[in-house]
């Protein structure tokens, strides 16, 4: 017996008609003449074409009350999903097997004017508790009274979505789902029962009810909202399982941590085990290890640095980044290289629709950043810029010491997420200035004693064939490193890829690929300017990896 339910509900339709020409259409007379305006096109849904079940997980723990999950598909102009997105409180099993499966649904696109368009839709799957024993349903009481009623949202009476009415009597569970009016009927047999409300973003609804023999009882249940506060910030801790040590910060708690200033890397610093050698250098010292021994990688490429010098913001725009994944210890193997920890921040595909100008200036920088959409080339545009001049305030307090730093980021994002293309360009400089001893200590000269800066090129493809999704990958980049009187130090990097991810069977994901890294090392001497020659060194590997991962 399938003990499920699921519903998928229209949200919004990209490329709709313009409001003018739809309200012009519906003023208008009936046509007379053949000069009467054409009647709007129409609008049309997206229809599945293959079945939205959702296997119940066969780990799934034992639960006397349906589980609720809800998810936002963008259903593309091919009728593949390209997105899935949880908009339900995690209830880790079950949400994995509602996105594992709604990744394969296939739709008749939405049309409008017969033209296929872009829509999201949000599907709901209710997973049920287990049907009782057969003996107990077989020896059960006959089901001679009904409850029926109607389901609203506290406050504001609007019909609860996505919902289940459960019935217990006797320490029988009974069950029925309410539709999209939040109308609900559920047979019953008579005497006491304890009946209980549950649907994403709303409390738990308790109530008492005492059912006549062949009596149907008709009433309204009001449900409240888990929260009104759209900043309040809910942590969900898990059961500690013997698996990978692994912290994963994602949403409004890697932007909203006190004391991180809105910086997704800075979080880490907040975290158990993390430290710094010297308060305010961009180097987290993790378990004591050497800061060189930990990986500091943006989408799995290595960056020389998280955050800009002194309490400089991170090195890439907050809006880039979408989760942070943090190892103490024992990273996976696709993190060869490193034998301490691994932060690694994980950026985000744009929207084709997505819309976004921010800009920031305050006494110690200014910036912005601009998200537009490109129709024309089918692309997403989103770059960002930053200039901190810190040095004016140091300034007041030294003439010995000056500091500056910059940031940008350059990013193309085209197709969908299982079969599109992404450029990404970044870069970062941190430059401290101190007295030149041979100058006049009244009035020093200023020259660069510390320099940090990096440039990264990110070309990559993915592809899906069938069950596997594959990743074409390049990676360029330079860094430029000047620390004390040791000289100018530069480094070239390119570094191929190739990834292969099947997910087999349903929580096992095997990844196999290959890897090449080719690092040219070039240093000038301080006193004298030159490079090249004896000072320059060359690198190169190439290493092929087999990973499997247990995703529960």
């Amino acid at each position: 017996m399938n003990r499920s339910t699921a519903q998928l509900v229209l949200v919004t339709l990209f490329g709709a008609a313009s409001p003018a020409y739809a309200q012009a259409a519906a003023n208008a007379a009936p046509a007379e003449t053949s000069d009467a305006p054409a009647p709007a096109p129409a609008l049309v849904p997206p229809a599945a074409l293959t079945e939205t079940t959702v296997p119940y997980p066969d780990e799934a723990p034992a639960h006397a009350l349906p589980v609720v999950v809800r998810v936002k598909l963008r259903v593309t102009v091919d009728g593949v999903v390209g997105k899935v997105e949880l908009i339900s409180a995690p209830q880790a099993i079950f949400d994995d097997a509602v996105v594992r499966a709604a990744e394969r649904f296939t739709f008749r696109p939405a049309t409008y004017g017969g033209k296929p368009i872009a829509a999201d839709i949000t599907f709901s799957h209710t997973f049920l508790p287990p049907p009782p024993p057969p003996a107990l349903v077989e020896s059960g009481p006959a089901l001679v009274s009904v409850l029926r009623g109607k389901l609203v949202e506290k406050g504001t009476r609007v019909p609860v979505l996505g919902a289940t009415v459960s019935a217990l009597i006797d320490g029988v569970p009974y069950d029925a789902p309410a539709d999209l009016h939040g109308r609900f009927r559920l047979p019953l047999p008579a005497g006491s029962a304890r009946i209980s409300v549950h649907a994403p973003g709303y409390r738990p609804f308790l109530q008492a009810e005492e059912l006549a023999p062949k009596q149907e009882l008709a009433l309204e249940y009001y449900v409240e909202r888990e929260r009104y506060d759209p900043y309040e910030i809910v942590v969900f801790g898990e059961e500690k399982r013997e698996e990978l040590s692994r912290v994963t910060l994602r949403g409004a708690e890697i932007k909203q941590v006190p004391g991180t200033f809105g910086d997704p890397y800075r979080v880490v610093q907040t975290l158990p085990g993390v430290s710094s050698i010297i308060s305010l250098l961009p180097f987290p010292v993790v378990r004591g290890a050497s800061p060189g021994s930990t990986g500091l990688l943006v989408d799995g490429t290595r960056v020389p640095m998280l955050y800009h010098l002194l309490a400089g913001p991170s090195v890439i725009h907050p809006e880039f980044i979408e989760e942070v994944q943090f190892y103490p210890g024992g990273a996976p193997v696709l993190y060869g290289g490193y034998t301490a920890g691994i932060v690694d921040g994980r950026t985000r595909r744009a929207r084709p629709d997505e819309k976004l100008i921010d800009l920031d200036a305050n006494l110690l920088q200014a910036g912005g950043l601009v998200r537009w959409p490109v129709p024309e080339l089918g692309v997403t545009l989103t770059a960002s810029g930053r200039y901190g001049y810190p040095g004016g305030l140091l300034s007041l307090a030294s003439n010995q010491v000056s500091l500056s730093y910059w940031d940008y980021q350059f990013r193309l994002d085209g197709g969908n997420a299982r079969n599109g293309w992404t450029l990404f360009a970044l870069g970062a400089s941190d430059v401290l200035k101190t007295a030149d001893p041979a100058s006049d200590p009244k009035n020093p000269t200023l020259v660069p004693s510390l320099k940090l800066a990096f440039h990264r090129l990110d070309l990559r493809a993915q592809q899906g064939i069938g069950i596997f999704d594959v990743t074409y990958r390049v990676v360029g980049g330079i860094d430029d490193t000047l620390q004390g009187t040791s000289g100018d130090v530069q480094t070239l990097i390119v570094e191929p890829q190739l990834r292969m991810k099947w997910r087999w069977p349903d929580q096992l994901d095997v990844v196999a690929g290959v890897e090449g890294s080719v690092h040219s090392f070039s240093q000038s001497a301080a006193a004298t300017g030159t490079s090249g020659g004896p000072n320059s060194v060359n690198l190169g590997t190439f290493t092929g990896e087999l990973s499997t991962q247990y995703v529960a």
